[in-house]
Formats: C-alpha cells, structure tokens, sequence
C-alpha cells in the first residue's frame, strides 16, 4: 500500500501535468480547464489575501468547476499574459496518515506572452490533499489551496484582474 506521501506526490504530479497542457503548442482552453478542475473537491475552498474564503460552487450559480477553472484562465488571456504555466518545483508535508491528509507547496512558472511586455514570474500556492474520494493519480483530491502568491502577483501586474 502506498504511503500518504507517496499518494500525495503522484496526485501532484498529476494535477502539474493538467497545467502543462497549457504548454501545448495550440492548448486547449477547455481540455487544460477539465483536467485541472478533476483534481478538486466537489468542496474545494480557496483562499487569498485575507479575504473571505471562496467555494467554487458558489462563483458562477449552475457553472461546473471545470467552467470556473475555464473563467479563471479565460482572465489571463484577457489581461494579456496567457495561460503557459508549468510546475518548477513541490513539496509534500504529511499532516495525518491515519486521516489522509498532507499539504503540498507548489511553485509555479507562467510564460507570459512575448507582446504582453511581462517578465516570467513565479509563486507558491499551498494546496490541502485528501487520500480518498477522489478520481486523480494518488487516489485523492484538493481540499483547499491558499494562492496569495499568485492572487498578489495577477493583481500586481494587471489590477483590474478580478475585474476582467
């Protein structure tokens, strides 16, 4: 059987191969936003800059996580960066192996497009796994992520971000 962290790290693993579909030479917005959103919790919660938490369920009344995740890329095309973002590196911390659950840290690279006039960026978004439940390699899915990182660095360079 495999351990918690080994599960946690296959699941990862997995969910950085969804992102790199966006590296594709014509990636498809839908396929890339279908494979992430397969990762998460019906559930899932995110986290940013102090704010109130956000179910995905709740943003878009009636909209599939995969539609959310779809309107998320959609708002990096729109303000001019694109969607390239690949895994550059990950930790996994066990919290509990009898309960499932360990987080992970990933660090993420976008590729802004050359005419946006944005230098290549990165930042670290924490991730919550649970073992169980979910369709992913590793057997498992997101419970949560908190994306301050990423939220500071959108809003930083575009402001109107969450606007678009």
């Amino acid at each position: 059987m495999a351990t918690l962290k080994s599960a946690a790290t296959a699941f990862t693993h997995s969910y950085a191969n969804a992102m790199a579909l966006s590296l594709q030479p014509t990636p498809s917005l839908t396929a890339c936003a279908e494979a992430i959103a397969s990762h998460y919790s019906p559930t899932f919660v995110a986290f940013a800059l102090g704010g109130p938490p956000v179910k995905m369920q709740n943003l878009y009344p009636g909209a599939t996580q995969a539609d959310v995740v779809a309107k998320h890329l959609e708002r990096f095309d729109k303000a001019g960066f694109g969607w390239r973002v690949k895994m550059v590196r990950f930790e996994v911390f066990v919290l509990s192996e009898e309960g499932g659950s360990a987080q992970c840290w990933i660090t993420w690279e976008i590729e802004p497009r050359q005419a946006c006039g944005v230098e290549a960026w990165r930042w670290t978004n924490v991730y919550g796994f649970r073992k169980g439940g979910g369709e992913g390699e590793g057997g498992g899915c997101w419970e949560y992520a908190v994306s301050d990182q990423e939220m500071k660095g959108l809003v930083d360079r575009c402001p109107g971000f969450f606007e678009l």
